[in-house]
């Protein structure tokens, strides 16, 4: 293959010639940047360095014969063989020297006379050739370092051995008997750690209200007494409940506590919750929500709750509505639990004791005193077989009343409902009142072809008697009861 130079190769040949030809300057350099230097442009100080060795020089023009001989036509067109100095034989030098000498046998001719002497062998001067390449040596690794010798330590010079004294027996004297050793005395009894104190609270004041039935109370400065229907009776952070005889209805505040004959339970106000322990038997809790922390201590756990109506006894736990928690379990309405995960439960036979201690002021319609239209009609599907209502279309400014007086048994909230039914498609204009504080009216019922329980609303009932009063403008609706109860979870219907 032949390589032609160019424009660029003439320049590096002026520069190789314009080197001094001495020896290599410098290490050479490793196999990768020769193959390098090969494939692309000079650096300088490549340049410098194959300009004064030989052995470089030779090994690079190899690499590019091998990259043409692969047909590598990506490879540099560079003889780099042709930019390389000449091999010239140092002429001036020979010429210069083999005049010397024929000067210097002339002149020892002049010198000697008539006898000459035979004349000297021509010295000739060989030629300087440069020395064969030199492979790169690799640099040996460093001996390892030598571990430190220790130092010597001279034997210890042994000792001469003493030669013992001569001891003089002693006559062997009996021992006496050691007396046995005392037990030691049993440590001091260790007294055990206190544990830190519980939380103090503040016990609060409190009023407990009889509602229903019969209990006795005992407080911290009073004995056991029984207390009467509607009379409060004042007391500071605890009071003891106990129904011994029948079961209890009473109010604290705004919860409602129910206990069954034969229980009794302790009940602590503190500031900021309402602590309950159950002594023994069973008992029932009415709590409002949004009130501070309620809390029920029983055999089988703690129970917490916010707003709800449940009951407790020493084995298990039951809520009517709302939800507690028993041992962090959570029981919904409907549901109790003996300390494990809450199951479905029928409370209604269980409730019925509870149920009892409620007022509940049922009233027949029919037994309404009636005026102004107002008149009793007769209806199979009624409570009784009749209801009221306004018999026919009633003159301008007319109006159809029921009246009845009523007494509550409680101070407590009554809940008030009224059933009625209402077939037709045109807004009804009944009106109720019970007492002086509670209004209702019909217009938002909606019609329905059969008889319909529609809760009212609550109220709190006057302690003297009052009056019920029902007032129609038109003809169609017909009432068959008023129910006012003090269980406010009452749920007439179909009862």
């Amino acid at each position: 293959m032949t390589l032609q130079m160019d424009e660029q190769d003439r320049t590096w040949k002026a520069k190789f010639d314009a080197l001094p030809r001495g020896g290599a300057t410098g290490a050479c350099p490793r196999a990768e940047a020769l193959s390098t230097w090969a494939k692309g442009p000079l650096p300088d100080e490549a340049t410098a360095h194959l300009a004064s060795c030989f052995a470089c020089r030779e090994e690079i023009v190899e690499v590019l014969r091998r990259m043409a001989d692969k047909g590598r036509t990506e490879a540099p067109r560079r003889d780099l063989y042709a930019l390389m100095p000449a091999r010239k034989l140092p002429v001036g030098w020979i010429v210069a020297a083999a005049a010397g000498v024929v000067f210097a046998i002339a002149l020892a001719i002049a010198l000697s006379g008539n006898e000459p002497s035979p004349p000297p062998r021509p010295v000739v001067v060989q030629p300087k050739t440069p020395p064969p390449p030199t492979p790169r040596e690799t640099p040996l690794p460093a001996p390892p370092p030598e571990a430190p010798k220790p130092p010597v330590v001279p034997p210890p010079t042994p000792e001469k051995p003493s030669v013992p004294a001569p001891v003089k027996e002693t006559p062997a004297v009996a021992k006496p008997t050691p007396e046995p050793e005392k037990p030691a005395p049993p440590p001091p009894p260790t007294t055990p750690e206190k544990p830190a104190p519980a939380l103090t609270r503040a016990r609060l004041k409190g009023s407990l209200l009889p509602l229903a039935g019969g209990a006795t109370t005992q407080t911290d400065t009073e004995p056991w007494q029984a207390v009467k229907i509607g009379q409060a009776r004042d007391f500071s952070g605890v009071v003891n409940i106990k129904a011994e005889v029948a079961a209890t209805k009473f109010r604290v505040g705004a919860a409602t506590f129910f206990v069954q004959r034969g229980s009794e339970i302790a009940l602590t106000l503190e500031e900021g919750r309402t602590g309950v322990k159950l002594v023994r038997g069973e008992a029932f809790f009415d709590v409002a929500p949004g009130r501070d922390p309620f809390e029920v201590e029983l055999p089988i756990g703690p129970v917490s709750v916010k707003g709800t109506r449940f009951l407790v006894s020493e084995t298990d736990v039951a809520v009517q509505r709302g939800a507690v928690q028993l041992n962090a379990i959570a029981i919904a309405a409907g549901e109790r639990s003996t300390g494990g995960p809450a199951q479905k439960a029928d409370l209604s036979k269980r409730l019925a004791w509870v149920r009892a201690l409620e007022d509940t002021i049922r009233i027949e319609a029919d037994k309404m005193a009636l005026q102004g239209g107002m008149a009793i009609l007769a209806d199979p599907t009624a409570g009784d077989g009749r209801a009221i209502g306004v018999k026919g279309p009633l003159k301008a400014g007319q109006e159809a009343v029921a009246e009845i007086a009523a007494k509550r048994k409680q101070p407590a909230t009554y809940a008030v409902w009224i059933r009625l039914h209402w077939p037709h498609g045109v807004p009804s204009a009944l009106t109720m009142t019970v007492g002086d504080a509670f209004t209702w009216s019909s217009k938002a019922v909606p019609t329905n072809p059969n008889w319909q329980w529609v809760r009212a609303g609550t109220t709190e009932l006057p302690e003297q008697p009052f009056r019920i009063r029902l007032v129609d403008s038109q003809a169609g609706l017909r009432i068959d009861q008023i129910v006012l109860t003090s269980d406010t979870d009452f749920n007439p219907e179909g009862k």
